[in-house]
């Protein structure tokens, strides 16, 4: 099924998120029908670490081919600032994993190398819609691959943040 497809069946897809061929047959066996890989997973499942910013285009790569191995259930990676912050390498990114079948890239704003604590730094957003734009135009099928852009902006976190300490307020009371 393509990714659009499978998006626009229903309001809220709830997405496993895999390291491994192994993780992908049990998500698959437990009938999910999206999968998605981190930054995350791939440093801590291969190299024991934290996500900051030690992966590289290889190793995102690498673990995506291996789990294409065992599944034709749509993918979809977290490729954190896409390893440099030049439009031009994001295409060269894109075009490296749709060939070997992800369904969805999700790049964030963030300085490389990124990082995971509250010291994150954001691109202008102009920068990041220059990595966008060369991100869509070297997709070769936008009915099966979708790109995601996601804000790593410290505003945005504190709004978030304060948000779900005013619904823990109101469980409270």
């Amino acid at each position: 099924m393509k990714i659009r497809e499978l998006l626009s069946k229903r309001d809220l897809i709830v997405v496993p998120s895999v390291w491994d061929p192994l993780s992908v047959m049990m998500v698959e066996k437990a009938g999910f029908e999206l999968i998605f890989t981190s930054g995350l997973a791939v440093a801590g499942s291969a190299l024991g670490m934290p996500d900051m910013g030690l992966n590289n285009l290889f190793d995102i790569k690498y673990n995506a081919m291996n789990i294409r191995q065992v599944t034709d259930l749509p993918l979809f990676l977290d490729i954190d600032s896409c390893f440099v912050n030049d439009p031009k390498y994001v295409r060269k990114v894109v075009m490296e994993l749709e060939s070997i079948g992800v369904n969805g890239i999700q790049m964030e704003d963030q300085t490389d190398p990124p990082r995971s604590d509250m010291r994150k730094r954001v691109i202008p957003a102009e920068h990041f819609a220059k990595k966008i734009e060369a991100a869509v135009a070297a997709r070769k099928d936008k009915d099966n691959l979708v790109i995601v852009g996601r804000t790593d902006a410290f505003a945005l976190f504190r709004i978030v943040w304060n948000g779900r300490d005013y619904q823990k307020i109101e469980y409270v009371c």
